[in-house]
């Protein structure tokens, strides 16, 4: 029996999904170790184990298919054993939906923790929590539509009578869905903007930040398009439904890791992770926060700047710390070596109120 394209097609994206994963644990685990993970890189665990669930779904509904979209007409046509097919696969696409939204915010998830991260000492942070509690409110919103849509809930595998168009399409989930997904999406695009407005490092650095921090705008145009392609009525509708549902996914998945996986075009980042072994100190910074830190064992001062320290902000040596609390400060992370030979280490070798040096290390 051949392999439908759609079904080929799910396997090379969740392919390429997993090596996005993979290429993220790998840096995060070379440059910080476990122990030093933070909640996005947890919720990117989260991602990766649902979207398995999610894509083995999807190969049971290509064997099983489902009614969506059919009228009354073709519903009566189809045979006693394509009902109960039908009616099976029309079960495993009810649960998909559950999962496809529990996978998008949790995607999200990884973004929204990392850019609190990434603020944590400035002053769009604030603006930031903001839209995480929108988030939620977000997820919570779909999640409730998602069952209650179509009561009573039965009717969501329903094959005969005809249940409607809102039943077997999803029309309100999708709605909710996009509309939730995009406008966190959007919210989230302003972050880098107000990262790099103040900040006094090249266009074409800024541009990159940008860049790099947003594209989310890729995933807003995917989640619009497959929304309008999923309600509209048809037959035939499972497999382009699964096609776009599986193709936002992976483009979701790259937007999120992206910031994490581009330092491996960064030489500094190959030096990080193979140059030395790594130990582990408990550190505690101003605010109280605490975590672990991966120092190598190989070079001097130039060990305690992790070239993933998203914490770490470059700015010029006139300028100080009280300017990167009010927000003029870039995470290092994005910055090229040379623009760090003209920049100083905001957070480098901090000295207490006794005087004392202190270890300036931070959770990253």
């Amino acid at each position: 029996m051949a392999v439908a394209p759609t079904v080929i097609e799910g396997r090379v994206e969740y392919a390429f999904g997993t090596f996005i994963f993979i290429l993220r644990w790998l840096i995060r685990w070379r440059l910080v170790g476990i122990r030093g993970w933070a909640m996005d890189d947890w919720f990117s665990v989260f991602a990766w184990i649902i979207s398995t669930i999610y894509f083995i779904l999807i190969e049971e509904l290509s064997v099983y298919g489902a009614a969506v979209g059919f009228t009354q007409e073709m519903r009566e046509a189809l045979t006693p054993e394509m009902v109960q097919s039908f009616e099976y696969g029309s079960k495993i696409l009810f649960a998909l939906f559950g999962l496809l939204i529990t996978l998008q915010w949790s995607l999200k998830g990884v973004l929204v923790s990392f850019f609190l991260r990434l603020t944590r000492q400035t002053k769009i942070h604030k603006y930031v929590l903001g839209v995480a509690g929108i988030s939620v409110a977000s997820y919570v919103a779909a999640i409730i539509t998602w069952p209650t849509h179509c009561l009573p809930i039965r009717r969501a595998w329903q094959i005969l009578p005809d249940p409607g168009f809102e039943c077997s399409l999803n029309i309100t989930t999708n709605i909710v869905l996009a509309v939730g997904s995009a406008l966190v999406d959007a919210l989230l695009l302003v972050v880098p903007i107000m990262i790099v407005k103040d900040t006094r490092i090249t266009l074409f650095q800024k541009v990159l930040i940008v860049f790099l921090l947003s594209t989310g705008v890729f995933v807003m145009g995917i989640t619009i398009t497959r929304c309008i392609l999923s309600v509209d009525p048809g037959a035939d509708r499972v497999a382009q439904n699964s096609a776009w549902g599986n193709r936002e996914i992976l483009v979701t998945i790259f937007a999120v890791n992206v910031p994490i996986v581009h330092v491996l075009f960064k030489s500094e980042t190959w030096k990080k992770m193979w140059g030395g072994t790594r130990t582990y100190v408990q550190t505690t910074d101003r605010d109280g926060d605490t975590g672990m830190s991966g120092r190598g064992t190989k070079g001097s001062k130039s060990s305690k700047m992790e070239i993933y320290k998203m914490t770490d902000i470059h700015m010029d040596n006139h300028e100080s710390k009280t300017k990167l609390v009010h927000g003029n400060g870039v995470p290092g992370a994005f910055l090229n070596s040379d623009a760090t030979k003209h920049s100083s280490n905001v957070l480098a070798d901090k000295r207490d109120d006794s005087g004392e040096e202190c270890d300036n290390n931070v959770s990253v």
